[in-house]
Formats: structure tokens, C-alpha cells, sequence
């Protein structure tokens, strides 16, 4: 049974019969085998769970599942001022990512209709967030129309590794966005042997030179997807299904034609021999086909990117005779093409002693082959994702994004990236304390523009709430806000001055720590007291 991936929708394109074509899997998994006309017991069901394990390397795709509701609020601004609405505007939450390659049938016509092929002359990527999801709005330079396509924006870049190698690519263009760069502010170092001495402990890692510890710049990345506004101008979109308001709606399909929001990592724009048509070592070209559609019954949005894997593909879809790779990005284009373009340039800097410092990225490239990493279910990837603010917090460049989600995640607590919370973590947060605090506590200068790895809980402070790996002070739901749930638990723990409140959980509204529930910490659970999703 082979069923045809029709319109982006990755749910409607699951194949339960092994062959060639295991299709894009996901979601509920019961309410996909019942639509697909299968019985529904639990036997069913476990099949299909098994069937979507994300081990499908060996046919060109991979899926990527991320936890439901696994949000965060990681502001990015001075002092915590700039603006937010959380209660208009949704944080943006990741629940999936599938790569794969992709055989269009008709790509002049849709390249969003054909089926997953190992030999596919495409590549396909389909990312699942949670909810009503809008293509995002311009804020570079002196814009800032966050909201131009609806109140939901998604912002945020998604990196590809196609050798799944570190030491082969990175980024000098606005690293400080990036995912190395930004991880340790949801709580923890991410775990794995690619992440160790790449990640940034605070603001200032990121700034460092490209070649000095940690290498923050240096994350491995060939390519990546760029949700910024720029590259989602209204001339490009066009409306599949919907009303035409401008606006992207519930229900509504969108596709973004020829734009450039899809990159070869800008590491190697100072290395690359590509000259002619763009910007000397340039690879972004006006290629990328992405569609935005929002699944009513589901209420997830499938963002769906597809660009050609060879100048084969390029090829079929512009209905010209194939072209081999050359030093242009403005004929006949392709993440093969980019890749060559690499070894090539790799032969060049290979022979010279002298160069920019990204220059060790691009060497290792002159023992690649690229048609052997061409299957994305092989491809290692990062991604960082979030909104913005209402209005401009000020005129720092970084201070633009509000981020909400990461792939993979951190285990919060966990500072050395071992993947495990334990005495040795204590110690570290212990030593940073002694070393940069004060009576036990360590306030972060110019939080949240800065941060700490060690402020796990994201308070502004390395403290004892640090230490214990528990929420910040009055937050007792540990849902990173103090709202009217945790005054709940604070009016059920009152105890008054020099009384013992009634239960250990009662600790979570002590912020002064006394033993009891009084006054005091009522004046300080008031000053902390911001509503649900605020800080």
C-alpha cells in the first residue's frame, strides 16, 4: 500500500507496510491508523508506534519528535522590559522535524506532490508546531511588523549538519542567535559529544573569537532553514486555501515561492570560490518552495520546506537540460551543487598556509564526497525557535527575539553536559557562586540580554534555588511564572510569623527561607507576581 504525500500534509503520507517509502510519521498516532482504514486495537497501534521510531536513516529520512508543551519564556532584553502579550501571542512550540529525500511528481507543477525516495532528486524537511502558527513578519533594520501575517509568528533558525561533523562548519553571521549560543538559557548543556566546548555559558561565549574555547561559532552547520521576515515578503506567498485577508489563518494553506530563506551556513562565504550573480561566496539562492498549513482537527501548523538535493531536480522543475555544478548560485541550483562548491573550495585553501581564521571549517571538505551525505536521515541538526516583542525593547541588534523552544533539549540541572543531574553539577553551581557572588548568590549583570549556564531556573541570580535544582522563589508549579496557581498554594500554606507552615511543599512560597509562611514573603510573592507566561 502506498499512500502519496498530498499538499505538505506529512500525516496524510504514512506508509505501514515497510518497502522503500516509510512516509512522514507523527502525530496521534490512533487517529492516523483509523483514517487509514486500519483496525485500531492496541497490536495496530504498537505497530505503528514502532514503525515510527526515528531509526530510518538507511531510507534517506529521519523523524525528529520534540516534547509537547515543553515551552519556555527566554527573553533576550535588557532587564526584562521589552514588551510581550503572551496571552495574544502563542510561544512557539516544536514538535517535530522530518527530513528526508523527496521525489516530486511534477515539480514544474507541485513540488509538494510525490513521495519520499531514497533516490529522490529533492530534499524535504516538514516542521510541526503546536497550534496556529504565522509565517513571520519583517524586523530588520528600522521595520518591525512582527505581526504582518497574524499575531502568531514564528522566528528562529534550523541547522543542518549534513556530515554530522563539528569540525566542517559554523557560523560569523549573527551567532549570538543560534542555537550553541542560546541552549544554556533553558537550563542545562545539551548531552552528546558534538556539544562539548561548543556550547555558550553566557552572552560574552558567543563574542569570542572563531577558534577560541568554547567554539560557539563553530557548530558543524552546512545549511539552515531562516524563519525571518525578510525573507517572507508578501510578493513572494501565494494563498492555496483561505480568504485572501493577508492574514494566515486556521485552515489555511500558504506557499512561499522562490524566496531565500533557506542558506548555506555564511562560515563560508569568506572560503567559498562561488562568485558570479551574488555576493562572493554566497549560496542562498531563490529557490526554496515553502508551505505554511494549518491542520483544523489537529491544530498543529506543518511548515514544509522543499529545494532541490541535485541540479537533476533543479532541472526537472525549470525544464531544462541538466547543468553540472558550477561557481554560480543563479542558474541551476542545488544542496549538491553547494556541497561540490566545498570540496572544491577545500582543494583551493588546502594549498595555503595563510587564510581567515574560519578557514579550518572548510579543510576537512577536501575528504568528503558529497553524493555519499546526500541522505538527510544521516544529517544531524539543531534548531532554536521563538517570537518576538510588540514593540522594539531598543536599538541593540541583539535584543530582538523572545525564545521559546530548542531541539534537542538540555536536561535542566545538568551544567556539564553528562547527561545526568548530580552531585558534580551542585559543585559547579557551588563554584560559580563563590567565584562571582556574595552571600550566596550571584545576580547576573544586564539579565536577560546576558545570562548564565548555572542559572538554571532563569531568574537573574545563581542562588540556592540553583543549587537545588528548584524553581525560582514563589513559582510552585515550576511552569517558569508566579501567577494565581502558586497563590493558591501560598494561601493554603500561611502560617504567620514563627509558626511551621503545614507541608514541605510550602518551601516553594518561603522565598526568605524562615521556616514560615508570613508577611514578608507575602510582600516579596506580591513583587514577583507577574501573571501566567509573564515574568
Amino acid at each position: 500500500m502506498r499512500i502519496a504525500a498530498r499538499g505538505g500534509d506529512p500525516r496524510a503520507a504514512l506508509l505501514l507496510t515497510g518497502g522503500s517509502d516509510r512516509r512522514f510519521c507523527g502525530g496521534d498516532i490512533r487517529t492516523m491508523t483509523c483514517k487509514l482504514g486500519i483496525r485500531c486495537g492496541w497490536p495496530a497501534l504498537l505497530a505503528a508506534a514502532l514503525y515510527c521510531l526515528p531509526t530510518d536513516a538507511g531510507r534517506g529520512q529521519q523523524f525528529l519528535r520534540d516534547r509537547e508543551g515543553d515551552t519556555l519564556i527566554r527573553r533576550t532584553d535588557l532587564s526584562e522590559t521589552g514588551p510581550i502579550d503572551p496571552y495574544r501571542h502563542r510561544r512557539i512550540d516544536l514538535l517535530s522535524i522530518t527530513l528526508a529525500r523527496w521525489f516530486p511528481r511534477d515539480p514544474h507543477l507541485d513540488v509538494f506532490v510525490g513521495e519520499v525516495s531514497r533516490d529522490g532528486d529533492f530534499f524535504r524537511m516538514d516542521v510541526r508546531l503546536a497550534g496556529l502558527v504565522n509565517p513571520p513578519g519583517d524586523i530588520s533594520g528600522d521595520r518591525w511588523r512582527p505581526f504582518f501575517y497574524g499575531p502568531h509568528p514564528v522566528f528562529g533558525f534550523i541547522e543542518l549538519d549534513v556530515d554530522a561533523s563539528v569540525e566542517t562548519g559554523g557560523e560569523v553571521r549573527s551567532p549570538q542567535f543560534r542555537y550553541t549560543a542560546n541552549v544554556a538559557r533553558f537550563g542545562g548543556m545539551p548531552s552528546g559529544p558534538r556539544f562539548a566546548n561548543r556550547i555558550a555559558a553566557s552572552r560574552a561565549d558567543a563574542r569570542l573569537p572563531f577558534n577560541h574555547p568554547p567554539l560557539v561559532k563553530r557548530s558543524g552547520e552546512e545549511f539552515h532553514l531562516a524563519f525571518l521576515g525578510e525573507y517572507f515578503e508578501p510578493h513572494l506567498y501565494r494563498v492555496i486555501e483561505g480568504d485572501e485577508n493577508g492574514t494566515f489563518d486556521a485552515g489555511e494553506i500558504w506557499r512561499f515561492r522562490e524566496s531565500r530563506m533557506f542558506h548555506r551556513a555564511h562560515g563560508f562565504e569568506g572560503l567559498s570560490l562561488l562568485e558570479f550573480c551574488t555576493e562572493r561566496g554566497s549560496y542562498q539562492p531563490p529557490e526554496t518552495d515553502l508551505e505554511f498549513r494549518h491542520d483544523l482537527r489537529t491544530d498543529v501548523t506543518i511548515i514544509s520546506m522543499v529545494f532541490p538535493m541535485t541540479n537533476a531536480g533543479c532541472a526537472r522543475k525549470r525544464r531544462e537540460p541538466v547543468q553540472e555544478p558550477n561557481t554560480s548560485a543563479c542558474d541551476q541550483v542545488s544542496i549538491d551543487e553547494g556541497l561540490v562548491d566545498l570540496v572544491r573550495s577545500a582543494h583551493f585553501w588546502r594549498r595555503r598556509p595563510y587564510g581567515p581564521e574560519h578557514k579550518p571549517i572548510i579543510i576537512e571538505w577536501s575528504r568528503r564526497m558529497p553524493r555519499e551525505l546526500e541522505q538527510p536521515g544521516e544529517w544531524a541538526v539543531n534548531a532554536i525557535l521563538g517570537s518576538t516583542y510588540l514593540s522594539r525593547p531598543s536599538r541593540d541588534p541583539d535584543e530582538i527575539f523572545v525564545w521559546t523552544d530548542v531541539y534537542p533539549d538540555p536536561l535542566r540541572c545538568d551544567v556539564n553536559g553528562d547527561g545526568q543531574v548530580n552531585e558534580l553539577d551542585r559543585r559547579l553551581i557551588a563554584a560559580y557562586v563563590v567565584e562571582h557572588g556574595h552571600e550566596g548568590e550571584a545576580p547576573i549583570r544586564a539579565f536577560a540580554n546576558d545570562f548564565s549556564l548555572f542559572d538554571v531556573n532563569y531568574s537573574g541570580s545563581v542562588d540556592e534555588f540553583d543549587l537545588v535544582c528548584r524553581p525560582r522563589a514563589c513559582d510552585s508549579d515550576g511552569d517558569d511564572d508566579v501567577d494565581l496557581v502558586d497563590f493558591t498554594l501560598f494561601q493554603h500554606c500561611y502560617s504567620g510569623p514563627n509558626a511551621r507552615y503545614p507541608e514541605p511543599r510550602c518551601a516553594q512560597v518561603d522565598p526568605n527561607r524562615d521556616g514560615s509562611v508570613d508577611l514578608d514573603d507575602l510582600a516579596e510573592f506580591i513583587r514577583l507576581l507577574h501573571g501566567p507566561d509573564t515574568r
